[in-house]
């Protein structure tokens, strides 16, 4: 009980540095004023040909569910019973921090994954056909960094109300640290310090330009070659779509709920979405079979992980409906 006490305090106080805000600049408390926003402008700018040059020659991870096998082309889906959106706000505010919906399922989804990982780690090596060495490099892919791509959406607030079909995004890569100690409150402290890393990088302004230059100046055959090139280091699309809260009529017929995926390119073989709905949040996995076998293990993992936080947040009914 001192042990996991000590590790709640830990990730409690790491959340509490990762939200703690920027102080100075004319902006006051919380706001870097025009000169520090104009000078981290220019930074960002200045890192950005390094960032795509970084990405190019990103390693590309190896373990159980991505590199190991070729992919095969099958596709295997799965999803969800709901879970109430407002008990994922109940643990938001719980662990406060200034976390967000988004922090909760995003450290939710990494530690289904790490899971999901950690199984089919000892399916591929348990009956010793492969190499000492790559069952060796399979162990340790367990204990070290899941690379995730995120999409994200580029459009403006005035872009944003205007109905459109088209799509307007851009990739970010975040490293999921693995074998982490200290439970979920440790995982949602890790995950919301990358993404706030993230956010005040250079990345996305590199990856928005860097994916924009491609597809408009080079022919359509080059720039996929060179976007899979970058998409090939990591080993899961994870997306949150966040859906209307009231819910939609079609014909005066009631949509109770829909599933989604994101499309998968180059190596990549799993795609994990979660999306809220009519107040309600769901996920969904689509995967090569060669990747994950089993969609409805990862989802089952998911929501038992997003379980495990709803119950600590102290939330009355920590099953889903």
């Amino acid at each position: 009980a001192r042990a996991v006490s000590t590790a709640g305090s830990a990730a409690s106080a790491q959340m509490t540095a990762a939200a703690k805000p920027h102080r100075g600049g004319a902006g006051g408390v919380g706001e870097p004023g025009w000169c520090g926003g104009l000078l981290q402008l220019v930074r960002n700018v200045c890192q950005v040909p390094y960032l795509i040059a970084k990405l190019m020659v990103r390693e590309e991870d190896y373990n159980a569910i991505h590199g190991l096998w070729a992919l095969r082309g099958t596709k295997g889906i799965a999803w969800s019973q709901p879970v109430p959106l407002a008990a994922v706000k109940h643990v938001k505010q719980h662990f406060g921090c200034g976390c967000t919906v988004n922090d909760v399922l995003l450290a939710a989804t990494a530690a289904a994954l790490e899971r999901y990982l950690s199984e089919a780690t000892e399916v591929a090596v348990a009956d010793g056909a492969l190499p000492s060495p790559v069952r060796a490099q399979l162990r340790a892919a367990c204990k070290s960094e899941l690379t995730i791509c995120l999409p994200f959406n580029v459009r403006t607030a005035a872009e944003m109300r205007r109905v459109s079909l088209e799509n307007r995004f851009a990739l970010l890569f975040v490293g999921v640290p693995l074998a982490l100690a200290g439970g979920p409150r440790a995982r949602l402290a890790a995950t919301m310090r990358s993404m706030i890393e993230v956010k005040r990088s250079s990345l996305p302004l590199a990856m928005r330009l860097s994916l924009t230059a491609l597809t408009q100046l080079l022919p359509s055959a080059c720039a996929a070659y060179l976007i899979d090139i970058v998409a090939d280091s990591a080993s899961a699309i994870v997306t949150n779509n966040r859906g209307p809260s009231n819910p939609l009529y079609f014909d005066n017929r009631l949509c109770k709920y829909w599933v989604s995926w994101a499309p998968q390119r180059a190596s990549i073989g799993t795609c994990v979405t979660v999306y809220s709905y009519a107040d309600q949040v769901r996920c969904s996995v689509s995967a090569d079979m060669t990747s994950v076998p089993e969609p409805a293990r990862l989802v089952d993992l998911l929501i038992e992980e997003l379980g495990i936080m709803i119950e600590m947040a102290g939330w009355p009914s920590a099953t889903p409906s």
